[in-house]
């Protein structure tokens, strides 16, 4: 479900490439919105739902990011490789 709007873009920087999230955010950096993961609000106001048993992976491997084209629904075995991959491939560790 999502909540009501309010000033949800207020908090949302849209320069360059990632729309990154200016307001309260978990200790892993996804933005918060009303008790819910705004990236998952963004996702469902501007795409649809969420369907069921899948997460939203950020394509930009930025957690604060809630633009919805950098936003993808997958498994959550699929969202887990995705991170391993990335982490194995930085070069900076």
């Amino acid at each position: 479900m999502v909540p009501p709007l309010g000033p949800f873009w207020n908090y949302v920087s849209q320069y360059g490439e990632c729309w990154n999230w200016q307001a309260a955010k978990t200790g892993k950096g996804y933005g918060v919105y009303k008790h819910q993961l705004a990236h998952r609000v963004v996702y469902e106001m501007e795409i649809g739902p969420i369907p069921e048993n899948l997460v939203i992976d950020h394509l930009c491997h930025n957690t604060s990011c809630v633009r919805p084209s950098h936003l993808e629904p997958v498994s959550s075995v699929e969202n887990i490789k995705r991170g391993y991959a990335l982490r194995k491939s930085c070069p900076n560790g």
